[in-house]
């Protein structure tokens, strides 16, 4: 791990940054955090890891009250699961056009909503089904 991960506050919120860290499986994330609980009370950045399936991400953080940052990771798996965490506010994603961004695009519009089936047969609809799996 060249970075050592980081928990700073801005304006009383906590960001939990995992950024370039070398993560390829969400697992990692307890690890890297020394974390047993799967609640973050602010922020999550996992921004430019080599990250290439977000399925089971819902039982790594089942809350997130705030952002999850996803800026110039490699998904091309995975997302649904998105929908299942409590207090999700928004994703941060890179401005790309590769496949990802539409389909992480298509989540987002989502987080909040109850309507994970909604999502998810947009998500086929669109061609983008590997992003429609929990």
């Amino acid at each position: 791990m060249d970075r050592e991960p980081r928990r700073y506050f801005v304006n009383g919120i906590e960001t939990l940054d995992a950024s370039y860290l070398g993560i390829t499986d969400l697992k990692q994330l307890k690890e890297v955090f020394g974390v047993t609980s799967t609640q973050f009370d602010g922020n999550l950045s996992l921004r430019g890891n080599p990250l290439s399936s977000l399925i089971g991400i819902e039982d790594i953080a089942d809350e997130i009250r705030g952002y999850l940052d996803l800026r110039d990771c490699e998904i091309r798996k995975g997302g649904l699961g998105l929908l299942l965490i409590k207090g999700l506010k928004s994703l941060r994603l890179s401005n790309t056009t590769d496949k990802q961004a539409p389909a992480l695009a298509i989540i987002a519009e989502y987080l909040g909503k109850d309507d994970i089936y909604g999502c998810q047969n947009e998500l086929i609809e669109k061609h983008f089904a590997d992003f429609a799996e929990l």
